[in-house]
């Protein structure tokens, strides 16, 4: 069970998120930029492959294979709430996580067209 906590109401809603419980979600990365933010989260941790994690002095970005698209999950370190979550299909924006992926596994990385 997860609890995702709006922060500008101050409520929380009780999530159940066990992926074993849900089948594998395909959806095109427009109609999920279009989803809200709590909405994208949730979706990336039942159906989302964490793939690195790094942070600098403000944030703490978590990188994800989804479907077709890797999505970039934002945390503000001072507070440790979400503050953004951008997709992207370009593999060059993978370059600041190269050091963390492993490029020796079958398929490290979905394929991308």
């Amino acid at each position: 069970m997860v609890i995702i906590t709006h922060s500008l109401l101050g409520t929380a809603q009780k999530i159940d998120l066990n992926p074993s419980q849900y089948p594998l979600m395909n959806i095109t990365r427009e109609a999920y930029d279009r989803q809200p933010l709590l909405i994208r989260q949730g979706a990336l941790k039942l159906w989302g492959v964490p793939l690195a994690k790094r942070s600098d002095l403000c944030r703490t970005r978590q990188l994800y294979s989804f479907n077709d698209f890797f999505a970039e999950a934002c945390y503000d370190n001072t507070n440790g709430k979400l503050t953004c979550v951008c997709s992207f299909t370009q593999l060059k924006r993978l370059d600041p996580y190269l050091d963390q992926l492993d490029l020796n596994e079958a398929d490290p990385l979905p394929s991308i067209q």
